[in-house]
């Protein structure tokens, strides 16, 4: 039994690997597919293996950010994930959430305060 669990983490390591390099190669052609998508990614999200979860959210942070996504789209359709069944599936979604929120907040302020002010120049 031990082999075949060993088996199944490294299947879903590597799906999870494809679907990075897909983002990171041609993520705005894509994006529109994968979306459809983040239910399965938030299912990943309660993999016994800490690794596979890691990536799963590490993807779907890595979706928001391609052209022809948003956080915004990112976060619908993973919504469910916060009444899910399983307590990691809404310890990830929060997770994800959390760390999107940041990126979101960290961006504005970077806009707000990246910019000279008009009676400063």
């Amino acid at each position: 039994m031990r082999p075949f669990l060993h088996r199944r983490v490294h299947v879903s390591l590597l799906s999870l690997e494809i679907l990075q390099t897909s983002i990171d190669v041609s993520g705005d052609v894509l994006a529109p597919y994968l979306l459809e998508r983040v239910t399965n990614l938030v299912e990943r999200l309660a993999d016994t293996k800490p690794q596979v979860r890691e990536a799963a959210s590490c993807l779907l942070i890595d979706l928001a950010n391609v052209p022809h996504s948003s956080h915004e789209a990112v976060l619908e359709r993973m919504s469910p994930g916060f009444q899910h069944k399983q307590y990691l599936v809404r310890i990830g979604t929060m997770d994800v959430f959390v760390r999107l929120l940041d990126e979101s907040v960290g961006q504005k302020y970077a806009t707000f305060f990246g910019k000279p002010h008009a009676n400063e120049e």
